[in-house]
């Protein structure tokens, strides 16, 4: 991790930090989609670890509000509007 920002495309993280209490400092465009900056904190980078150890655990109804959550942000921040999903 750079010292002083994490930075990642991965929504699946994003709302596993949200789901932790973090939110980014900021968000850019990349690639068509998102990227999301954090400021680098020894509670990031634990959270960080667990997930890439898959070693994350989330409660998940929880989880699916969150990634809805982020979800909903990202197309807001990309001016995108998004679709209804059909059940």
């Amino acid at each position: 991790m750079n010292a002083r920002e994490y930075i990642t495309e991965d929504m699946t993280l994003v709302a596993v930090l949200k789901l932790r209490g973090m939110e980014p400092d900021r968000m850019e465009k990349s690639n068509g989609g998102c990227k999301w900056i954090y400021a680098c904190t020894p509670s990031l980078e634990d959270v960080v670890d667990e997930y890439q150890a898959e070693e994350a655990y989330i409660e998940p109804r929880e989880f699916s509000r969150k990634l809805g959550l982020v979800r909903t942000e990202m197309y807001r921040f990309l001016g995108v509007q998004p679709r209804r999903v059909r059940r």
